[in-house]
C-alpha cells in the first residue's frame, strides 16, 4: 500500500519530521505544508525514491523556492489529486 505523507514542520530535529522520514517507503510521497516548506531549502529532504511536493500557496507566503530539483510544486487541486492518488494518508503534526 501506499501512503501520502503530509508534514508541517520545519525542523529535522522535529520528532515527527523524523519520524515521517524514517516511515517514508519507496511506494510512499511527502507533501510538505505550511512551515513544512522550509524543508525544500535543505539537501537532506532526499529520502529513497519517495515522491516529494511542496504546496505552492505555502511556499509564495514565504517567499521560498526549493532549491531540490525533484520537489514537484503542487497547487491545492494537486494535493486534492495527491490524497486520492495513496491509499493511505499520515498527517505528521
Amino acid at each position: 500500500m501506499s501512503t501520502l505523507h503530509i508534514l508541517n514542520k520545519a525542523s529535522l530535529e522535529h520528532p515527527a519530521s523524523r519520524d515521517c522520514l524514517r516511515c517514508l517507503g519507496k511506494k510512499d510521497a511527502l507533501l510538505l505544508i505550511e512551515d513544512g516548506v522550509y524543508l525544500t531549502q535543505r539537501y537532506t529532504i532526499v529520502h529513497k525514491s519517495a515522491r516529494v511536493m511542496a504546496l505552492q500557496h505555502d511556499l509564495h507566503q514565504r517567499g521560498l523556492s526549493p532549491l531540490q530539483n525533484h520537489i514537484e510544486i503542487i497547487d491545492d487541486a494537486g494535493f486534492v489529486e495527491a490524497c486520492a492518488q495513496y491509499d493511505r494518508l499520515l498527517s505528521w503534526f
